[in-house]
């Protein structure tokens, strides 16, 4: 970007110019009049064909109790293995399991021989720590192409999707 003007500005408008490939940024300041333009490339998005996730089969964990996983388990690939009563968390020195019995979390979609294996990256801890605290509730599924994925709702119509291939 072009130096811009020491101005403080008091509102920003982003619009998309898709034709273009482009992004207007258009700073206004209304006390002075002042206003700067500014366009950015957009680069191609970097989107992966996950397949279709599987809804009926999950776990949800309160984010507290994740934000908890997510630290104890320090910024490591964990294998998540899920039954109709528990999923446990596991890394080399460490195992975490909660019960849905105890209410600790929620399953669904499992019958009772059945069991689900996949990994997690929890790393970089920090992340899956600020992700836990901006939601009530952190849901994991899997998808037909053996993608694993961690939900977080942020509100009623936005959420934080992050996917992770076989082995995290």
């Amino acid at each position: 970007m072009k130096a811009m003007k020491r101005i403080l500005y008091t509102s920003i408008t982003l619009s998309l110019r898709n034709s273009l490939n482009q992004m207007l940024l258009q700073f206004h300041n209304s006390r002075i009049g002042e206003e700067q333009v500014r366009q950015l490339s957009l680069l191609p998005s970097r989107e992966k064909d996950v397949g279709e996730i599987d809804y009926g089969i999950f776990v949800s964990i309160d984010s507290e109790v994740f934000e908890r996983i997510a630290t104890d388990l320090n910024d490591s690939n964990a294998l998540v293995t899920l039954t109709n009563s528990q999923v446990k968390f596991s890394v080399e020195a460490k195992e975490i399991s909660l019960v849905e019995e105890r209410r600790e979390c929620m399953i669904g979609g499992l019958s009772r021989s059945q069991e689900i294996r996949f990994f997690v990256s929890l790393n970089p801890i920090i992340f899956f720590r600020d992700l836990a605290r901006r939601s009530k509730r952190i849901w994991l599924f899997k998808s037909a192409k053996a993608y694993s994925i961690i939900i977080a709702p942020i509100g009623l119509y936005a959420q934080f999707c992050v996917y992770f291939s076989r082995r995290g």
